[in-house]
């Protein structure tokens, strides 16, 4: 460790203090929660390792596990220059430590011929080209008086300056000194020095991109009816895990879920300005098989574009798929009750705004002698007038109805009658933006 004058050197120029350096909002980032969720729940202590430096004496010690702390013990004497307890935080693979906070309890309550120091880093283990914030004996750099060397609060990380972030319980000075007297006020127990991390939340950036191949499913079939079904693999190699599926058919979103939570590691503990939170490491998975239904009865039939986007963890977002898809959900018309004719119509009808389009009709159930007439009803409606008898001549005439063009505030009238039956009458009333309803007449 450097001598004690390298220590107040340019000290105010490295030590952020308990209500700065605020890490600014970034694109493509989340959090990773230790010890304590927003919420007061219990949150694991993953990436965290402790180590000491030295030949610390007996009874110092160190942990990883919440709370983290370090702490250079009065037990077997005096500390030797260069002695440490230390605990590291090491973010992800892939991903960048870029800011964030730690809510610390630090202590220097020795001195001698060295000095006690509670020591906070980033990138690195590096005195003092990666100190962010200091206590040390005689040094009121924590908190004011009567207790200049000791502070419990929140301290936050540096902006964007990566690597590990590393609390360290020291004894530094120039070598062959030691910390040996404890600072007035304190007991003859008092670690010389010590650090606790009481909960963090570390600001980690990544660029991955989620991916996705090998799409599969009803959804891509020609004519897909009712719920189709959409299967692809989706990856976020390098990154927090695939958080979101979103599907969307002509610009309108169908479909938004998180396919995989992980066993609830995929699932946010909270939420600040600019990214989720996470308790894990790799909270989501960095490959899922996702399986998705895509609704399309309430679409207009014909062709429409399905378009498919990831997020991962981190929010990063990327389209995966841009495809054509055709729908086919054609009306059925209502089953009249009781004795009578049966017939029943299966008319596919395509919309926009206020204008439908009859792409095709067929009827079930027709006597041998029915008849059927089509006409439209309603202000400026098409020349639609036609009539067959008999099934051949019934179809003939239904396909030659395709194409025609209805407006919103218009009727379609089908008619079906046949000797010794009553009447069978159905009206398909054309709307602004909506599937023309149906419905028998009595």
């Amino acid at each position: 460790m450097a001598a004690r004058t390298l220590r107040l050197l340019g000290l105010a120029a490295v030590v952020c203090g308990i209500f700065a350096c605020v890490p600014a909002a970034q694109a493509g980032t989340w959090i990773q929660v230790s010890c304590v969720n927003p919420d007061g729940s219990a949150a694991p202590s993953e990436g965290w390792s402790a180590a000491s430096t030295g030949t610390p004496e007996a009874g110092s010690s160190e942990s990883a596990r919440c709370p983290m702390y370090g702490e250079l013990s009065p037990v077997g004497g005096a500390a030797k220059v260069g002695d440490s307890e230390y605990v590291q935080y090491t973010p992800p693979d892939g991903s960048k430590l870029v800011g964030g906070v730690a809510n610390m309890t630090m202590s220097a309550d020795s001195g001698g011929t060295a000095s006690g120091d509670a020591v906070l880093y980033e990138p690195a283990l590096a005195y003092p080209s990666s100190v962010f914030f200091q206590c040390a004996w005689s040094l009121a750099a924590c908190g004011p008086p009567p207790s200049p060397n000791d502070t419990t609060g929140s301290i936050y990380l540096p902006n964007d300056a990566g690597g590990d972030f590393i609390a360290q319980a020291t004894c530094g000075g120039n070598p062959g000194t030691t910390c040996s007297e404890h600072e007035t006020g304190a007991t003859a127990s008092s670690p010389w020095s010590s650090v606790q991390v009481n909960w963090a939340q570390f600001t980690l950036s990544n660029s991955a991109v989620p991916a996705a191949s090998g799409f599969s499913g009803t959804a891509l079939q020609p004519g897909v009816r009712g719920t189709g079904s959409l299967l692809f693999t989706a990856t976020d190699t390098g990154g927090p895990g695939v958080y979101s599926v979103t599907a969307s058919i002509d610009g309108t979103p169908v479909y938004s879920g998180t396919p995989n939570t992980n066993g609830g590691a995929c699932v946010p503990v909270g939420s600040n300005a600019s990214a989720l939170m996470f308790d894990y490491q790799q909270p989501c998975p960095a490959a899922e098989a996702v399986s998705i239904t895509i609704p399309t009865a309430v679409l207009p039939d014909g062709s429409h574009v399905l378009a498919v986007a990831l997020t991962d963890a981190a929010g990063n977002t990327s389209p995966v798929l841009d495809q054509a898809i055709t729908t086919s959900n054609p009306q059925t018309t209502p089953k009249p009750r009781g004795r009578g004719l049966h017939a029943q119509f299966m008319i596919s009808w395509s919309w926009s705004a206020a204008t439908t389009i009859l792409r095709s009709i067929r009827v079930a159930h027709l006597p041998r002698n029915a008849r059927v007439s089509v006409h439209c009803a309603g202000k400026h409606c098409p020349r639609l007038r036609a009539s067959a008898k008999g099934p051949r001549k019934v179809a003939r005439m239904l396909r030659r109805l395709a194409g025609r063009r209805l407006t919103a505030g218009q009727a379609l009238f089908i008619t079906v009658t046949a000797r010794r039956h009553k009447a069978e009458r159905i009206v398909c009333h054309i709307r602004d933006g909506l599937k023309p309803s149906a419905r028998l007449l009595r």
